[in-house]
């Protein structure tokens, strides 16, 4: 039934418009649309791109495993803008954690750092970013107030972290 009403609609719209499409063998198969459908497609993968781009564009940004912004987005934000105060955070010991604990324990670590500095950050007006490995960095636009932050960041990695049920410093 679903074919017919296709192929009526085939028959009623008159005009064809072909699509070459590459198949899994490699080879180009002609695919012929009704021109209607064949502007409707275009819409729809036009805006389907532009939201693509969008994700794309945002995952360039963003660290994937603790969703912070990356080394690339505190490179775009030091080359625009007024940022006056950036603090470098390194986790001491981190090597040790994943050799002993696994990885896994590792990106348990990653992901509540990378909470408490946002949590952190985004109470002084400042933003936590990662990175890579172990390195962290915090970007605050009131060079005065950087000092205070980083007192804060060094009192919030006082707290211990739970690994494999076990407390770490």
């Amino acid at each position: 039934v679903r074919l017919f009403g296709y192929s009526a609609l085939v028959v009623v719209s008159g005009v064809l418009t072909g699509y070459q499409v590459l198949s899994a063998d490699g080879g180009l198969s002609r695919v012929l649309v009704p021109l209607a459908l064949s502007s409707t497609m275009g819409v729809l993968l036009v805006v389907r791109l532009s939201q693509l781009a969008v994700l794309l564009d945002r995952r360039a940004r963003l660290d994937a495993l603790t969703g912070l912004p990356n080394l690339t987005a505190l490179r775009e934000e030091l080359a625009g803008s007024a940022a006056t105060g950036l603090l470098l955070v390194d986790l001491d010991g981190f090597k040790d954690v994943n050799d002993s604990y696994g990885h896994h324990s590792g990106d348990e670590i990653l992901r509540t750092v990378a909470g408490r500095l946002h949590d952190l950050s985004a109470r002084h007006d400042a933003v936590a970013m990662r990175l890579g490995g172990d390195e962290f960095a915090v970007l605050t636009s009131d060079e005065a107030s950087a000092a205070g932050l980083a007192a804060r960041i060094f009192g919030v990695f006082t707290q211990p972290f739970e690994v494999a049920r076990r407390q770490l410093q």
